[in-house]
């Protein structure tokens, strides 16, 4: 769902200013006090460590890589200082601070990117290829130390010493990575891959330390505000760069704070309290603050590794081409100064016997001399079973990526055609308790309401396939909060798909019908819309003029007929049959008649089924509904259970009857009715 906050724009307080960071101006960064110094992010992080859960939260966000050696991300005080510079840092000192990070599948549409010169450039580079860094640089250095010291025959040995760790340290991290993948690689959940697709699309406070528990709430209040002014700020620059303005930015997006990220335990219970959800893991799962997030569920996957494995190959290349060289100077001091028949003391004899030497064979002809070639031999037989390792290595890998690249293209085609969202109406308090008793009953949480929006919305999430809303009208269609406005601002806000209205309602055939039976409407016919005419025999044929005490009105109804989605009717009638089998209740569809009167009377009752042949019951708001949802161009139904017969009235059969259409409408959820979109289902 979406929530409305214009706190950006509000002037600044004394109270707001103490708040530190929180109370910077919309321009970011902030000022000084939320942009510490390299030394400060130092003790920072020192302090965090020292915290209860504190390895615990650098681990979580400096995860380790695929080889398990190597972690992903540079150390945490470069991760704080970078964050400072670009005002995702609520600072509050080095024993307090919070630390923000972009939505991970879209980190581009954040300002954060356009703060800094040259060093902020580095340093986001540095943070994202940390592993590459780690395992790149140092066999590079290594081996180009190595080259630079090939002119100085005194060095040979060092230069063999130094090639031999190079290799070794690039083929055990290789085979560290192959084996712990392969047995001890962990495969994610449908539930897990889930989450992490709905994590991507989320702005999240990955680092949360406070060692004041009374200063909690106010680094909490400051986070908050500072997601604001981030995203805001983000809003406005473009509209800037084109010379316009915009006015206060609506904030439409989730939090999601890492349990695992939290250093106290006084800070986690907090932050769980104020939560709306939790979305479980492996790590301690995220709890959502519900800001009126509507993820999409995009997929974002690591890096191939593919990059690593063609370095590997081009430096043992390279190594062997400089050893190539460097035995062939060793064998021609060996010979000095005459000439061995049998020495590998030109280049093409040199590589000819290497060439040999690394399939475990003798060359023909050529026998060296040196003592280094003896190392080096036993150096070439040990340099194919790395590259096969390494080779075995990067195709399992590559096809594990081809896999998730296949599965990414299925969801984001899917994805690309919009997720199904669906706006269910209710009236009475008993419609609204039954809906959503029944989608917590399913989905096991409690379900609240989000007061940030235009109207109350409860957001109930993924069911079916489907995004859920459930929002509540009141009686009659002229009031401020009736159904039409209700369903207007809810369309308008939520931008739904798919549109129903469910309830209790009065039926109009009691010998075939039973109280509690659901009745879904293929038509519906607004009784409310008609013309108040004079009868004809009340009026002096020859004048022309009503007679006195002998006057009758007759109603013309010019109330439209409409018909209800196609889609959804087609929909409802399908899933009858599986119904049948887990329930008594009995469905049926045809024509429902809206009238803004409650009906009390059985007078009024026989009227209508004497005019209305077809009907086989009516409501108060159907007509209105769907007016609203027909205008938004929504696909829309109505499905209602009979409580009463129109006349008599009683409470006894409400509860049960707003129970069993609620009930229809879960199953036609989970029969994924909602799933697709009208376009996906359109195009087939």
């Amino acid at each position: 769902m979406t929530a409305t906050t214009e706190d950006d724009d509000e002037p600044m307080t004394e109270s707001t200013a103490s708040r530190g960071s929180a109370g910077a101006c919309d321009d970011l960064p902030d000022g000084d006090s939320a942009r510490p110094g390299f030394a400060a992010c130092r003790e920072a992080a020192h302090r965090v460590r020292a915290a209860p859960g504190g390895r615990r939260a650098v681990g979580a966000l400096r995860p380790r890589g695929v080889s398990w050696v190597i972690r992903d991300r540079a150390p945490l005080a470069v991760l704080l200082y970078l964050a400072g510079r670009e005002g995702r840092l609520v600072w509050q000192g080095p024993g307090g601070f919070a630390l923000l990070e972009p939505p991970a599948a879209r980190t581009e549409l954040w300002r954060g990117a356009r703060f800094g010169g040259l060093r902020l450039v580095l340093l986001r580079w540095l943070d994202r290829r940390w592993g590459a860094v780690v395992f790149g640089v140092p066999p590079f250095l290594v081996l180009l130390v190595a080259f630079a010291l090939l002119p100085f025959p005194a060095m040979h040995a060092s230069i063999l010493v130094m090639v031999m760790v190079a290799l070794v340290y690039t083929v055990g991290v290789l085979l560290v990575q192959l084996v712990w993948q392969v047995f001890f690689g962990r495969t994610h959940s449908i539930g897990e891959r889930a989450d992490s697709a709905e994590l991507a699309e989320l702005w999240s406070v990955r680092l949360f330390h406070q060692e004041q528990p009374h200063r909690i709430d106010e680094l909490t209040t400051q986070t908050r505000v500072r997601l604001h002014r981030l995203i805001a700020a983000g809003v406005r620059q473009p509209v800037a760069d084109r010379g316009a303005q915009m006015g206060p930015v609506r904030l439409a997006t989730a939090l999601a704070v890492a349990r695992a990220g939290v250093t106290g335990d006084e800070a986690l219970a907090w932050l769980d309290r104020l939560g709306d959800r939790v979305l479980h893991g492996p790590d301690g799962g995220h709890v959502l603050w519900s800001l009126g997030a509507r993820p999409e569920d995009l997929l974002a996957f690591p890096e191939r590794t593919v990059p690593f494995v063609r370095f590997f190959l081009v430096s043992v290349v390279g190594v062997v081409l400089g050893l190539v060289y460097l035995l062939m100077g060793q064998e021609r001091e060996a010979c000095a100064p005459d000439r061995c028949g049998t020495a590998a003391d030109s280049y093409g004899r040199a590589l000819t016997w290497t060439a040999y030497q690394l399939v475990w064979d003798t060359a023909p002809g050529i026998e060296p001399v040196s003592r280094t070639a003896v190392v080096f031999g036993w150096t070439s037989s040990a340099v194919l079973p790395s590259v096969m390792l390494v080779t075995l290595a990067a195709f399992t890998f590559h096809t594990r990526d081809l896999a998730r690249q296949r599965r990414h293209r299925i969801e984001t085609r899917r994805q690309s055609m919009g997720t199904s969202r669906v706006l269910i109406v209710t009236v009475a308090d008993v419609e609204r308790d039954a809906v959503l008793d029944a989608l917590e009953s399913h989905t096991g949480r409690e379900i609240e309401p989000d007061f940030d929006a235009p109207i109350p919305v409860f957001d109930v999430g993924l069911v079916g396939g489907a995004r859920l809303f459930v929002v509540q009208a009141a009686q009659g269609s002229t009031n401020a909060a009736g159904v039409p406005a209700v369903t207007g601002d809810a369309i308008r806000h939520l931008e739904p798909h798919y549109a129903l209205i469910t309830g209790i309602c009065y039926g109009l055939r009691p010998d075939p019908q039973q109280l509690g039976d659901v009745l879904i409407s293929e038509k519906i016919h607004d009784l409310d819309h008609g013309k108040l005419v004079d009868s004809e025999k009340t009026r002096d044929l020859e004048h022309g003029k009503p007679i006195d005490g002998d006057r009758r009105v007759h109603e013309r109804l010019r109330g439209e007929y409409v018909v209800t989605s196609p889609m959804l009717l087609s929909a409802a009638r399908a899933a009858q049959r599986s119904w049948s089998r887990k329930s008594t209740v009995r469905v049926s569809a045809g024509l429902m008649l809206s009238w803004g009167k409650l009906l009390n009377s059985a007078t009024t009752v026989r009227e209508l089924v004497d005019r209305h042949p077809d009907a086989i019951g009516g409501d108060m708001e159907g007509a209105a509904f769907y007016a609203a949802a027909r205008s938004a161009g929504v696909e829309s139904i109505l499905i209602k259970s009979i409580c009463d017969w129109g006349a008599d009235k009683t409470d006894d059969h409400q509860v049960p009857a707003a129970r069993n259409a609620a009930e229809f409408v879960l199953h036609l959820v989970l029969r994924g009715a909602f799933a697709r979109t009208p376009a996906e289902r359109r195009s087939g």
